[in-house]
């Protein structure tokens, strides 16, 4: 069991130049982990008072930010990538450590605006504030700027607008805001892929991921999935009557998707 944990989940952290940081065995792990967490969260914060909606949901996007910021400020090297605690090195700001430092920042700053009285907006304006923060250290590199990054963001964009016109042509009605935010962060994670390794000599670090992209043989095939799956998630959601549950699943793909699409962004960008 030793050689089993050392060999799928200790060799990534420690050996990131040996070992690639996902394989299939931690990949399922944390996706059980992960599913596991929301679903209790999902109680919990509803016993606070919690309500899903849109204050909500952009709320949390602001940590989400955070979260991806502080993963680049590791990816560039100007924070490490482990701490020594008595000797004992300790993976807080790459996966999944970062997960559960995001995670932490998270329900304090919850607890903290609960006693406000416009808890989610204090919320968002804590997750924004932490974010600009965390942004301030790469500004030390900013030298290092690729400004034909915005390609990127001009491919995200592009999509959003002709699935927005597509959208409202077929079924004769518009794209939320949620449902915007959703398209978004999976088309932003898809074209910062489909540029980053097709254009820019990156190399795509999930396993699910690689495997699109192995099988249709440019990143421009993992793009393509990305927004299919996005306008599906929407279509779907979209047959949802119960509001709360729809806007926290439309949260949990978001997050999936603008995650890793914004780290990889602002990868790109720094050149890092």
């Amino acid at each position: 069991m030793t050689d089993f944990i050392q060999e799928y989940f200790l060799n990534p952290l420690q050996y990131p130049d040996v070992y690639p940081p996902y394989n299939a065995v931690n990949t399922i792990t944390f996706a059980v982990l992960a599913l596991v967490t929301v679903w209790v969260l999902y109680k919990h914060l509803k016993k606070l008072g919690v309500k899903y909606d849109d204050e909500f949901f952009f709320a949390i996007l602001s940590f989400v930010s955070f979260g991806a910021i502080v993963r680049v400020i590791v990816d560039s090297e100007i924070l490490p990538r482990s701490f020594d605690l008595l000797g004992v090195p300790l993976f807080l700001l790459v996966t999944p450590g970062i997960y559960v430092f995001t995670f932490a920042a998270l329900m304090l700053s919850l607890y903290a605006s609960l006693r406000t009285s416009k808890p989610m907006i204090t919320l968002r304006n804590i997750g924004i504030g932490l974010s600009i923060l965390a942004f301030l250290p790469l500004l030390t590199i900013a030298s290092k700027i690729q400004f034909d990054v915005l390609i990127v963001l001009a491919i995200t964009i592009a999509i959003i607008l002709v699935a927005g016109w597509g959208w409202e042509k077929a079924f004769k009605k518009k794209l939320s805001n949620i449902d915007k935010a959703l398209l978004f962060g999976q088309v932003l994670d898809g074209a910062a892929a489909f540029y980053g390794i097709d254009f820019k000599n990156y190399a795509e670090q999930h396993v699910v991921g690689n495997a699109v992209i192995s099988l249709a043989g440019t990143a421009l095939g993992f793009l393509a999935l990305k927004t299919v799956f996005a306008l599906a998630a929407i279509y779907f959601l979209q047959q949802e009557k119960e509001g709360e549950q729809k806007t926290f699943i439309a949260l949990i793909i978001t997050i999936v998707g603008f995650g890793p699409g914004l780290r990889s962004f602002l990868r790109i960008l720094f050149n890092v």
